[in-house]
Formats: structure tokens, C-alpha cells, sequence
């Protein structure tokens, strides 16, 4: 049963990228593999649900009663707000993309995400990272293959350009890589047991990653490893093999920038704060919260999401579940600094503070599946076990 807890972990990270890239290799309609994946993960997250969901909430403290309350009446509001808005308000919106809101927010984020965090507590950290990290090198690869396929296997886009399928955009193929990049992290300075064909394993895991993530020419992931950089520093526990990776890291984006014409350099450089498209999302957001801020506007209130987590909770919700949100995203980083610090668990917290930083620059609350599952995991999490790393 435990092995099921490491399929919806592995399936939330790596499953969709992958499903997707061997959908453009094999030429098939993405649908004809996605849909039975996601209905696959759905049948799994329902068994896990109904296995445990009356065991789970006992190791809950007390001194969580304030992120707890928070977490529930915030997604009371939100799904309220979704079913009045869907039923009362969105006539002019087609019934078929009100029905892909619903499964995206209820089958493909909330559920896999909850029913994952009612085992947090029972997972061998090793085998969480191990496989995760075995599956991810896999789905990675095949993502980059499927992209070089695309092109002509012109190797000099995996730097010159943004890589991105039809089926799969940029950010999502990024955030892969820097997952694998975390649990390489991990398994090298955690859970490695000094095996020399391991060792090979993790640093291939994390050259993969990298390449990713500078090939994928998205902000969000490359901030993303400049803010867990910064989180492990903040959290202390200097040890050889940490301040090696830290600076190896460093030095090798810095060598990569000097030397290479890498595309995501050049947007950070030029154009970070200067994107045309997200200042008009931006400013309509706060043209929109101005004039509703206490009772929000409602999903749908654009024609896209604002790309910030924080922003939509103001925009769909008002002050009210803006402020429910603002209290949950703070409870999450303190909870990432403690369980890491305490060294209770360290891939939850890196992967929060990853997907953390993409929630600031892309993502919508109703399918912001790690963000979700993470923030359950931080509330079922017991401080009084230890995560097994061997």
C-alpha cells in the first residue's frame, strides 16, 4: 500500500511530462495516454482516500489548530465561490470548460494532493527520493528526446531557445528539472550509501535536471534554484557535501553564462521585468481587485489567471481569502524551515520552497497540485518521527 503513496508522488512531479513526451514520440493524440493516466491516478488517490482518511487526522496537534482552520474555511471559500460562480454567474461561459475546471480542481489537484498527505507519515524518505529521483531521470530524458525529435535534433536549441512541445509548455518541462535536481540533492547528500554506480546515478540525475531547466528558458525554475539555494543556506547544517553542491551549482550557471550564448540568461537579464503579456494580466487583475476587494470578482474574472497565487486569492476571493491564503503561505515556509532544519524530512520542504516560487510567477489555484499536496503534508506531518533516511 505504501508503494501507492510513492506512485502519486512520483505521478504529481514527473507523470504528466512524461505521459506527454511519449505521446509526441509514438505520434499519438496526447489525450489517448493522458486520460487513462490521470483516470489511473484518480482510481489510486480514491482507494488511498477511503483507506486512510480516518487514521490520519489523530497525529494532528494542537498547535496546528490556526493553519488547519485557515487550509479549510480558505478551501470552503474558494470551491463556494466556484460552485455559485458555475452555476449562477458563468452563463456565457461554455458548460465544457466549467466541467475541465471542476476535474482539474477536484480529480487532478485536490484529491491526489490530499490522498498522498494522509501516508506522509508512513513513507520511507529513501525510497521516496530513490525512486522518484530513478523515474524523474527517465521522464527527463524522454521529455528532451521528444522536444530534439521535434526539431530536427538540433542540439543547439537546448540553449538557444525555449524548448516546449504542443502537448507541454515550458514551465512544466523546467519544473521537472528542477525537481530532479532537489532529489538529486537529496539522494546524494542524504540518502547515498557512497555506491559508486549510485553516485554516478544522482550526478546524472542532476546534469539532467540542469540542462532542463536552462533549456526550458522559463524564470519560474530558474528562480526556483536560486531560492532553494538560498533556503539551505538559511537553514544552516553546513556540511562538506552540502557546500559542495551549493557551489558547484554556482559556479557552474556562472561558467555557463560567460561562456555560453544560454537564452534564459538573456531574459533574465533584459526582459525579467519587462514582460508586455503579464503586466496587462497584472494590471486588469488590479483593475478587477480594486473594484471588488472586500467580496472578490470570481473565477473566471479573466480571460486568464493572474500568475501569482497570492494575486488570484485577492482576485477570485477579496480580503477575506486573501488573508486566509497570505496565512497559509506563511505557516508553509515555516514549516519547510523546521522539518528541514530539524532534519525530519528534507525533500518536502525543498520541493515547497520550488513550487513555492513558481506559484509567485505562474500556476492557478485550482491546479496547483504540488503547492496543495505539499501544504496538506505540512499539516498531517507528525514532529515526533523521524523520515527513515538511511
Amino acid at each position: 500500500m505504501r508503494n501507492l503513496f510513492i506512485f502519486i508522488f512520483i505521478a504529481s512531479i514527473f507523470g504528466y511530462s512524461f505521459f506527454s513526451s511519449l505521446s509526441v514520440i509514438f505520434n499519438l493524440d496526447n489525450r489517448q495516454i493522458v486520460i487513462p493516466y490521470r483516470l489511473i491516478v484518480g482510481f489510486v488517490s480514491i482507494l488511498l482516500f477511503v483507506a486512510f482518511i480516518k487514521k490520519s487526522f489523530i497525529g494532528i496537534s494542537n498547535n496546528k489548530i490556526i493553519y488547519g482552520f485557515c487550509i479549510f474555511w480558505f478551501l470552503c471559500l474558494f470551491l463556494t465561490r466556484s460552485i455559485v460562480d458555475t452555476f449562477f454567474y458563468l452563463n456565457h461561459i461554455d458548460y465544457e470548460i466549467k466541467l475541465e475546471y471542476w476535474i482539474f480542481a477536484l480529480l487532478v489537484t485536490l484529491l491526489p494532493a490530499f490522498s498522498f498527505a494522509l501516508g506522509v507519515n508512513k513513507l520511507n524518505e529513501y525510497k521516496l527520493v530513490s525512486y522518484g529521483l530513478y523515474f524523474g531521470l527517465i521522464s527527463v530524458l524522454i521529455s528532451i528526446f521528444a522536444f530534439l525529435k521535434t526539431v530536427g535534433y538540433d542540439y543547439s536549441t537546448l540553449y538557444s531557445g525555449r524548448i516546449n512541445l504542443d502537448v507541454l509548455n515550458s514551465i512544466t518541462i523546467g519544473n521537472s528539472g528542477l525537481s530532479l535536481i532537489l532529489l538529486s540533492y537529496v539522494y546524494l547528500t542524504k540518502c547515498n550509501r557512497a555506491v559508486i554506480l549510485k553516485t554516478i546515478v544522482g550526478f546524472s540525475a542532476y546534469i539532467v535536471g540542469l540542462l532542463a531547466v536552462i533549456s526550458a528558458g522559463s524564470r519560474g525554475p530558474f528562480l526556483g534554484i536560486i531560492t532553494c539555494l538560498i533556503f539551505l543556506l538559511l537553514v544552516g547544517d553546513i556540511r562538506l557535501k552540502k557546500i559542495f553542491y551549493i557551489v558547484s551549482t554556482m559556479l557552474l550557471l556562472l561558467i555557463l553564462s560567460n561562456y555560453y550564448d544560454i537564452y534564459i540568461f538573456k531574459r533574465l537579464v533584459e526582459s525579467f521585468f519587462k514582460d508586455e503579456s503579464r503586466s496587462n494580466i497584472f494590471n486588469d487583475s488590479l483593475a478587477l481587485i480594486s473594484e471588488n476587494f472586500f467580496s472578490g470578482s470570481g473565477i473566471f474574472a479573466l480571460e486568464t489567471y493572474p500568475h501569482n497565487l497570492i494575486v488570484e486569492s485577492l482576485l477570485v476571493l477579496g480580503f477575506i481569502g486573501f488573508l486566509l491564503f497570505l496565512i497559509i503561505f506563511i505557516f508553509n515556509l515555516y514549516y519547510s524551515f523546521i522539518i528541514y532544519k530539524k532534519g525530519l524530512n528534507r525533500i518536502l520542504p525543498l520541493l515547497y520552497i520550488q513550487y513555492c516560487t513558481s506559484s509567485m510567477v505562474s500556476g492557478t489555484i485550482s491546479e496547483a497540485l504540488l503547492f496543495w499536496m505539499l501544504t496538506f503534508c505540512f499539516l498531517m506531518f507528525r514532529f515526533n518521527r523521524s523520515s527513515q533516511l538511511v
